[in-house]
């Protein structure tokens, strides 16, 4: 077994795991002002008067998608920060099962 190696391993997980968290956090953040932005549009709803309510809805709707896949994305990072994590775990085990066997 290395232990160095290990080591390293373990720190890389270790970093990869606040990463993680954090955009985890700031995902939850930016689902939260969306929700509360929603929450606001639904409230104007009911102001109709004519082409700036028809503006507004759609630069609202526009938004909106931009907004979703801008999540997706941090989403999909989050995703491949948990793959990398496995990863690492798969590296840990093999440098752990390294060496002589008792």
């Amino acid at each position: 077994m290395n232990i160095d190696k290990t080591e390293e391993l373990l720190k890389e997980k270790e970093a990869l795991d606040e990463l993680d968290q954090k955009l985890l956090h700031y995902i939850n953040q930016v689902k939260t002002e969306e929700h509360v932005y929603r929450q606001l549009v639904n409230e104007l709803g009911t102001w109709k008067s004519g082409n700036g309510s028809d503006s507004f809805e759609e630069a609202s709707e526009d938004f909106l998608k931009e907004f979703g896949q801008k999540v997706s994305q941090l989403e999909a990072i989050s995703i491949e920060i948990s793959g990398a994590k496995q990863g690492i775990d798969a590296l840990i085990n093999v440098e752990m099962n390294k060496g002589p066997k008792f």
